[in-house]
């Protein structure tokens, strides 16, 4: 199973041309021919059906072996691309001025009906070839006005219309090096995403992208940041993306268990948390549910980004995902839940900074936790990590989130000395500067997994 969900914007250069006319049916031996290529023998002698050919009642096909002692222009072109017109002006001209050493073929896949009335309400004199698919399969392109200069049996030049002008026109007859800019076309399916599979090219143009997909065929999962713009979390159940994309974020000021809240049915819960198979041992029935609920977060953002604008953009991509594709979103919202709170005694003298970097250390000769100009979130913090151990050490696990309710509002110097594993020596170690652990009801900001829309009953 894979889902994926791509979102490209990629560096372009404006050009005034139109996508090209419906491919033609792909034919295997036709080899695409480029720069400085010999023009076949059977193309010189592929007849090409015409509309509009001096003198009225002219010829209605025609090959390029008829012209092939000129400077031969191939101008693809379609009655609906208004860049086309406006360079058949222009070439209609150019055919007038030029008419001993040029031929200007204008080739279109339109019907004969629809081309000629078109070109004769353009008052053109120009012929043009019609209903043609086979030169499309030598002349590849994606976008049009298309030209192909052809001169002395070989490709001279593969451009757009802006080098159809009377001096470009006359140093390639008198023989003389001209350097064009050749057209460059990256194929595409416009019916695929880009850059899938080489659509398009490699991405190395791309400048924003957000990727959604299915779980990676390797038993490794993780996180990486290469650059502060970027992040990629591989192989990641629902949960943990979006534990990823919460870290440092002012959403949540915890990103712990204890703060996550599902508000949604057990079958759902079990399809977005790795923690429903802690008592699942069977391999096979791991290993299917890793195959089918772990995915994958790529987020490329423009340079200059930094790690809050991807995790607020990753936050905001996941929601847009699950709460269409698994009817679930994720909210922080303030709950009233059995809590352990920090909380001032009687015996609270105040509290205070000396100033300086603010730190956060582990003093290994006192075993001590040492904060110096820090937050009173930094134990809690700090709480929270090391009561996650506790199932390791052989201890029940503790399931309340911890909440700061002393009202301290400025940064802190303490050293808490103390097993943080144990509730009674972390309030012991509080006590001396007046606070205490106190296990109560309370308003607590949670994480809250809920359905996007709630299901019908």
């Amino acid at each position: 199973m894979a889902v994926a969900t791509i979102m490209c914007l990629y560096a372009v250069k404006q050009v005034s041309a139109q996508e090209a006319e419906p491919a033609a049916t792909a034919v295997a031996d036709v080899k695409p021919l480029q720069i400085g290529d010999t023009i076949p023998e059977y193309l010189w002698h592929l007849p090409l059906k015409l509309v509009n050919h001096p003198p009225a009642g002219g010829k209605d096909s025609i090959t390029l072996n008829d012209y092939r002692d000129k400077l031969i222009i191939l101008d693809f072109w379609a009655t609906w691309c208004k860049p086309c017109i406006s360079s058949l002006y222009k070439l209609d001209t150019l055919q007038k001025q030029f008419a001993d050493g040029l031929a200007v073929i204008p080739i279109t896949y339109e019907e004969e009906e629809k081309a000629e009335a078109f070109i004769t309400n353009k008052g053109w004199s120009l012929p043009s070839v019609i209903e043609e698919a086979n030169l499309k399969k030598y002349f590849p392109h994606q976008s049009i006005p298309h030209q192909v200069w052809i001169k002395s049996g070989r490709v001279e030049a593969i451009v757009g219309p802006e080098y159809a002008r009377a001096n470009m026109i006359r140093d390639v007859l008198a023989g003389k090096n001209v350097a064009f800019n050749h057209k460059i076309e990256v194929p595409f399916d416009k019916m695929k995403p880009l850059f899938i599979n080489g659509n398009g090219g490699n991405g190395s143009n791309m400048l924003y992208q957000s990727v959604i997909s299915g779980r990676l065929q390797a038993r490794v999962a993780g996180v990486i940041r290469p650059y502060p713009n970027e992040i990629l979390a591989y192989n990641y159940p629902v949960e943990m993306l979006y534990k990823t994309a919460l870290q440092n974020s002012a959403l949540a000021p915890f990103n712990n268990d204890r703060y996550i809240i599902y508000d949604v049915d057990d079958t759902l819960r079990f399809r977005i948390s790795q923690r429903a198979l802690k008592e699942v041992h069977d391999d096979s029935l791991r290993s299917r549910w890793e195959k089918e609920n772990a995915y994958c977060y790529n987020l490329v953002l423009p340079k200059g980004s930094d790690i809050q604008d991807v995790n607020e953009r990753m936050f905001r991509d996941l929601n847009d995902f699950f709460g269409k594709y698994f009817n679930v979103v994720v909210a922080s919202e303030d709950r009233e839940v059995p809590a352990l709170a920090i909380v001032k005694t009687a015996g609270y003298r105040g509290l205070s900074t000396r100033g300086g970097e603010t730190l956060r250390s582990w003093d290994a000769d006192s075993r001590a936790l040492v904060l110096q100009n820090a937050p009173v979130s930094y134990l809690i913090h700090y709480m929270n990590a090391m009561l996650d151990n506790r199932p390791k050490i052989g201890l029940d696990p503790f399931n309340r989130p911890i909440v700061d309710e002393t009202g301290i509002a400025g940064n802190v110097d303490m050293m808490v000395s103390a097993k943080f594993t144990d509730i009674g020596s972390v309030r012991e170690a509080l006590q001396e500067y007046g606070l205490d652990l106190a296990e109560k009801v309370t308003t607590v900001k949670m994480i809250v997994f809920k359905y996007n829309q709630q299901p019908k009953q």
